[in-house]
């Protein structure tokens, strides 16, 4: 009878052992997950003049992705990213609670750079599509000018924003983002040629009598 149980149990406990192999596995997991995207803030700025401000869709997109992980948040982040301006001040509502969550002190005044952040992407919206809303407007060489100042522009509220997720972040472990990948690097080209072509045609707009 010892003899017929021996194996079953021998089974069992390594059952055991496989089951508190997964646990320690998922806490593991868990323990490594950060609430928001880390990005240097070098990287951030380098990646959003070069891809001409589409790096903010990708910023948006990972703090989300990061939250809804960590937080195990009911939302989509590829809507809230491409819906960026109706969901920054939730965003930024998530960075100031989490700085408190950690014991910390928060004076920063996300709700105010957010608004700001808004206010610039739709102004620089605008800027960029009067021309084909008012036909009699010639100037448009301006106008794509400003809505190009208030893209960049924008950009300084997302900076300050990660910023401070950064400072929030760091007492946690987990893999710096400040290195750019091959992936990073054919964006930075292909910015470069863009901006190269740009130039270029500036000037020669300028020259023309």
């Amino acid at each position: 009878m010892k003899d017929n149980l021996e194996p079953s149990e021998a089974k069992a406990a390594e059952q055991e052992q496989v089951e508190d192999a997964v646990d320690t596995s998922v806490e593991e997991t868990e323990a490594d997950k950060i609430p928001f995207f880390h990005v240097s803030q070098k990287k951030f700025l380098v990646m959003f003049v070069m891809t001409l401000g589409f790096y903010s869709l990708y910023w948006f997109f990972k703090q989300w992705q990061a939250l809804k992980e960590y937080y195990q948040l009911s939302c989509w982040p590829v809507a809230r990213a491409f819906f960026s301006v109706f969901f920054t001040h939730s965003l930024f509502r998530y960075v100031r609670e989490y700085i408190k969550e950690i014991g910390r002190d928060c004076e920063w005044k996300g709700s105010n750079l957010a608004t700001v952040y808004v206010a610039l992407v739709v102004g620089g919206g605008v800027a960029g599509n009067v021309d084909k809303i008012v036909a009699s407007l010639s100037n448009n060489l301006l106008l794509a000018l400003v809505s190009v100042v208030f893209t960049f522009c924008s950009a300084v509220p997302l900076y300050q924003a990660q910023a401070v997720i950064n400072e929030a972040l760091q007492p946690l472990e987990f893999e710096r983002n400040d290195k750019f990948t091959g992936f990073n690097w054919i964006w930075i080209i292909l910015g470069a040629i863009y901006w190269g072509v740009v130039g270029l045609g500036v000037v020669t707009i300028m020259q023309t009598p």
